[in-house]
């Protein structure tokens, strides 16, 4: 059989690839080894832990309720309904998938593919052909010798939402994205926490201000920070549970790259140009196989640049306007430069920040914690261009999708200003830190914002 565009890998990336070549009247035929479509991101990753951080979002809910006069009973948590409830909405979005593959006439091939060169594919005991490849298979959890994994109480993060029961004292390795997020969902459901973290600070790719707002809110709800510290066997005995959340690696090389001249970094990421395009021509990789974003989001995008570029219409990627999200409780988001990034690099800017404290929405919805700051550039043809942005609180990946969009199309903080934005609404936050930028914030006074509602 002969395609015009083989895909390995269903995981995000991978089926957006197959779908838009489907689009743009390929043939094509997606290879997934696994029984499932959908990969890390549905199975192991960004679904199964939003559905147990939405258990304990509402867990947080519940307990603010009483500030606002709404009296509930002390939330008690069904851990194995929350599992099962878990199990359907990955059941369900990954039937969506097949639906989406099958509905455009994508052949599926199941089983574990392997290059017998650039243009054929082994998958069993069948070869198939093709004009053009995109390999999309992921990545897998760094396994340290040091951990004697076991699937039951020393977990990685493709294992932790196999558990069955909610564990009491549970330690996490790890205070990077994963970690974060898994310590705030299993705190608020009920765990004792503890967050071990070598390097001195957590999250340390993020806004300085906004991760230690976070660490405050989560250290008063209980969980307990231990940075600059590394976990030895004997810190293990104290816990029932050890997730492991240190990152993510290419793996062993079980399909063959090096063996048909595909260029890893030292890293051991896949090799791209700015097409996606491999070492290799007409050979094409993306998601986390190629280390950019490391998020489903940003395989997408990859994905379909990829595509488009292999039917003729050339394609790039904004890397700076793809958005960067924290799903804990409250929410981290950001695009574009952070403000310790403009420092280092000596870039001239401006911050305007506003609170979520001073926000009628946020004040009614008991969800005032938090802050917006957007930077701007001031010389040259940067003046006036949104550089970057974080939001640090309730609904932060909604609300940085408006300055990513202004990023992506070069416009100046003008565009932030001058664009009406409804009253009352959490969007009025970011529109206030813009018109920070220039002095003219109206519900704050010098460095202190007020709140006349």
């Amino acid at each position: 059989m002969t395609y015009d565009l083989i895909v390995i890998g269903a995981g995000p990336g991978g089926y957006v690839a197959a779908v838009r070549g489907a689009q743009l009247g390929l043939k094509v035929a997606l290879i997934e080894k696994d029984p499932d479509l959908g990969g890390t991101c549905l199975h192991r990753g960004c679904i199964p832990s939003k559905a147990y951080l939405a258990a304990a979002h509402t867990v947080e809910t519940v307990r603010k309720a009483q500030k606002i006069g709404v009296i509930f009973a002390a939330p008690q948590i069904d851990f194995a309904k929350l599992v099962a409830s878990k199990d359907e909405k990955v059941r369900k979005l990954s039937k969506g998938i097949v639906d989406l593959v099958k509905g455009r006439k994508i052949d599926l091939i199941s089983g574990e593919a392997t290059l017998e060169d650039p243009r054929h594919v082994r998958v069993g005991g069948e070869v198939y052909e093709t004009r053009f490849l995109i390999i999309a298979t992921g990545t897998t959890p760094v396994r340290p010798p040091s951990f004697s994994f076991n699937g039951t109480s020393i977990l990685t993060t493709d294992e932790i939402f196999r558990m069955k029961t909610l564990p009491k004292n549970l330690l996490v390795v790890g205070g990077g994205v994963s970690g974060c997020e898994m310590a705030c969902a299993f705190n608020l459901l009920g765990s004792n926490v503890t967050v071990a973290e070598l390097l001195p600070e957590i999250l340390v790719n993020e806004d300085h201000l906004a991760v230690k707002g976070l660490k405050a809110v989560m250290e008063k709800r209980g969980v307990v920070f231990q940075t600059g510290r590394e976990v030895s066997a004997g810190d293990l005995a104290s816990f029932d549970c050890v997730l492991v959340a240190i990152g993510r690696c290419i793996g062993e090389d079980r399909l063959g790259l090096k063996k048909v001249g595909i260029q890893t970094s030292d890293c051991g990421f896949v090799k791209v140009n700015e097409r996606m395009e491999t070492s290799v021509e007409g050979v094409y990789a993306i998601g986390d196989l190629v280390g950019t974003t490391m998020l489903a989001h940003g395989a997408m995008a990859e994905a379909i640049c990829a595509v488009e570029n292999i039917a003729g219409e050339a394609q790039t990627i904004d890397y700076a306007s793809v958005p960067r999200v924290i799903y804990t409780i409250p929410e981290i988001a950001s695009v574009g430069s952070r403000e310790e990034d403009l420092k280092k690099s000596g870039t001239p800017y401006r911050a305007g920040r506003f609170s979520y404290l001073a926000n009628a929405k946020a004040l009614c919805h008991e969800e005032d914690e938090g802050f917006a700051v957007v930077l701007t550039g001031t010389e040259g043809e940067k003046k006036g261009k949104v550089l970057g942005a974080t939001i640090f609180g309730a609904h932060a990946p909604d609300l940085i999708q408006e300055v990513a969009l202004v990023m992506k199309n070069g416009l100046s903080v003008d565009a932030l200003i001058e664009t009406v934005h409804a009253h009352p609404s959490l969007s009025e936050i970011v529109h206030e830190a813009a018109e920070d930028t220039l002095g003219l914030a109206i519900h704050k006074i010098g460095r202190r914002p007020v709140s006349i509602w």
